[in-house]
């Protein structure tokens, strides 16, 4: 049997490049007797099979899951990825057309893999220049295709280089319209793509490239729509135009595509019709419409969907606190507690509304009574966090200055708590973003944009941690009078729009 062609404890690149030629040269030398491609073929795909192997151990011995171990494997898929070149090279593609396709596979899986872990390891230019190399010499199936082109966008995004990846993306959705697999399955990573470019935009404050991003992402889903009509793609453009029109605060338009979510039925889903009775309530007020709505989903319930009872109930009770109707809106929450007890109980923004009911019949005793049962009672709920800074800024407001500190205080104190608590937690990011808010509130300003950016910095790749940013970025452009930082913050946002996923292709 042929020596393996990969040294597992090599150290240097360099050293495999001398040695794989020799391995091919050896191999060329016994291709009379048999065949070297078959050989060639095998000994990457044996060195692939060890690699995974020992990557895989890792979910199973978590020590092993150190830097120096991966360190290790990234080497060896890189020398893997030489020799599957120099394999190649090596060999005539008319003379084993099969041999040439089963490495040009293996190439791929071995560059894909190598990118993932460059990708990984924050070194996206060399995950970039892996998946460009890839597409230039390595002929795959579309599906490969398409996963290319996706991953190097989003590695030259994560290296900064947005206007290079904003070229890549175009050609990706302009080459595979739409992007169905062999399989007749949606590729959803270019699928989404005009929406995600469109979220950049929309999350970086940028207006020109926001409104470009609008109408080329709406077109694109419109022209599948019109194109496939009745198939699941133009289901699922509907879903993003619903997405896309909601973001952009266009509720009707919002409204008609969330209606052609449907079941084989016909019957728009459950949750498609509880959003449209939520934008009839929340951002449209229309009321008598929301109620209904609201009321049609209730009868209908069956099986599981029953699980949505209480919440509707809830939002009855919401519908009726904005028409101020504010005895009926505390009954309904109050009946809402005695059905649905476990409901009640953890939704903290039931409490809130309960208490905003006395507020607003200006009953303020018994209004902060009920404000001061829900900080005690979920002290880690945002609606409690809130509540501490609003009840701070209602007294900063009557004058009350030595009563508005005392709760200034408190809430300092109680979004530290928090955040020690819930240390590297969603919570954390949380209680940070309302004691950034507080330095905010008392104008404040570098300490809110320095809070704002350590959110940031701990929370990089969450929904608090980017608007942190953003807001940081602000606070620095239009109080802080620093429009360098605020631009070198936005660009940090944007490289850190892509995530890292679990599965093989980056």
């Amino acid at each position: 049997m042929m020596p393996r062609p990969i040294i597992r404890r090599m150290t240097s690149r360099r050293i495999a490049r001398l040695i794989f030629p020799l391995i091919i040269a050896a191999l060329a030398l016994t291709s009379c007797a048999d065949n070297y491609a078959v050989r060639l073929r095998y000994a990457a795909e044996k060195e692939l099979f060890d690699i995974e192997k020992d990557v895989n151990k890792t979910s199973i011995k978590p020590e092993l899951n150190d830097p120096a171990f991966f360190k290790e494997i990234r080497t060896r898929y890189g020398s893997l990825l030489d020799y599957c070149y120099s394999a190649l090279d090596s060999i005539d593609p008319q003379k084993y057309p099969e041999e040439t396709s089963n490495l040009y596979q293996l190439t791929y899986s071995a560059a894909t893999r190598l990118s993932q872990f460059y990708y990984a390891a924050e070194q996206f230019d060399t995950c970039a220049v892996i998946i460009d190399r890839l597409m230039r010499e390595i002929r795959i199936n579309e599906s490969g295709q398409m996963n290319n082109y996706y991953n190097l966008g989003r590695a030259l995004q994560a290296s900064g280089k947005w206007d290079s990846a904003l070229v890549v993306y175009t050609a990706a959705i302009e080459k595979f319209n739409p992007p169905i697999d062999a399989d007749g399955e949606i590729m959803f990573r270019l699928f989404n793509i005009p929406m995600n470019i469109y979220e950049v935009a929309q999350t970086s404050r940028d207006v020109e490239q926001n409104a470009s991003a609008f109408t080329q992402a709406e077109y694109y889903y419109q022209d599948i729509i019109s194109r496939y009509p009745g198939e699941k793609i133009a289901f699922a453009s509907y879903a993003n135009l619903a997405k896309l029109y909601n973001d952009s605060k266009m509720w009707r338009e919002a409204v008609y595509s969330l209606s052609h979510l449907t079941d084989t039925a016909g019957f728009v889903f459950v949750n498609a019709q509880m959003q449209i009775a939520d934008i009839y309530a929340m951002q449209l007020k229309v009321f008598d419409t929301a109620l209904m709505k609201y009321d049609e989903i209730d009868a209908k319930l069956t099986g599981n969907d029953t699980l949505y009872r209480p919440t509707i109930f809830y939002k009855r009770a919401v519908v009726a606190l904005n028409q101020k109707r504010f005895a009926d809106a505390r009954a309904m929450l109050v009946q809402l507690e005695h059905r649905y007890p476990g409901y009640f109980a953890g939704n903290p923004s039931a409490q809130q509304a309960k208490a905003r009911t006395f507020e607003l019949e200006d009953n303020w005793e018994r209004a902060e009574g009920e404000y001061r049962f829900l900080i005690e009672k979920y002290p880690d709920a945002p609606e409690a966090m809130s509540t501490l800074l609003f009840l701070a800024q209602h007294y900063a407001d009557k004058g009350l200055n030595l009563e508005s500190d005392k709760w200034y205080n408190r809430a300092e104190k109680h979004f530290d708590e928090i955040a020690a608590i819930h240390s590297g937690t969603a919570k954390e990011a949380t209680a940070l973003v309302f004691k950034a808010e507080l330095f905010r509130q008392k104008r404040n300003w570098l300490q809110a944009a320095e809070t704002f950016k350590r959110i940031f910095t701990s929370f990089p790749r969450t929904e608090p941690g980017r608007q942190a940013i953003v807001t940081a970025a602000q606070i620095y452009r239009d109080k802080l009078n620093d429009p360098v930082t605020a631009e070198a913050l936005m660009e940090e946002l944007k490289r850190s729009l892509m995530t890292v996923d679990e599965n093989s292709d980056i």
